[in-house]
């Protein structure tokens, strides 16, 4: 192999050159610091990436504040598979965007399952992997209320919960339920069976 030997606070380097003078001379470059014990690459005479002693990466920033830290005007992490449509994330003054190009859905797993699609068609499923409406929610069954109800809460003082009406017998359906600190009281649209 090859071994480039410095002292503990030198840096040793293989450089890239296409002329003499300036930055011509490391347009291209791969230092190891051994003061901070850092390697960095550089490209266009520019330090691009770097790796601290901690195996943390940065991409345009010197200052690494996470395990892979990305500074940019602009910054994206694109993921494409041969002859499947792009996904991809980004940042910007707009905010953080989730992308998915072509027909292929955006999924959202917790614990190696999947919980939460948005289609190709820009309709959204809870606990289904399909959906016919702008948004549906499946339930895993009539005892499980916490999977068929959607919750809405002010600080814990007036939750609203739009739920399927189970455990009341035969009785199926939706009710609107408005709870207040003191009071209960609820609206249903209930079907017998």
């Amino acid at each position: 192999g090859i071994t480039i030997a410095t002292g503990t606070t030198a840096g040793g380097s293989i450089y890239f050159a296409d002329g003499t003078s300036g930055n011509a001379a490391y347009r291209g470059y791969l230092e190891y610091q051994h003061s901070s014990d850092y390697m960095r690459f550089g490209t266009a005479g520019t330090e691009r990436i770097r790796i601290d002693n901690a195996g943390r990466i940065g991409i345009g920033t010197t200052s690494i504040n996470a395990t892979v830290d990305i500074h940019a005007g602009s910054p994206e992490i694109r993921l494409t598979a041969t002859g499947v449509s792009r996904a991809a994330i980004s940042h910007s003054s707009s905010g953080l965007k989730l992308s998915q190009t072509g027909a292929a859905n955006l999924l959202f797993e917790t614990n190696g399952s999947e919980r939460m699609r948005i289609n190709s068609n820009g309709r959204v499923a809870i606990g289904s992997t399909s959906s016919d409406y702008k948004l549906y929610v499946a339930g895993s069954g009539a005892s499980s209320a916490a999977d068929q109800t959607l919750y809405m809460d002010s600080a814990g003082n007036y939750p609203v919960q739009l739920a399927m009406a189970n455990g009341y017998g035969r009785r199926q359906g939706v009710t609107f339920i408005n709870n207040g600190s003191t009071s209960y009281t609820s609206f249903g649209l209930i079907s017998e069976n």
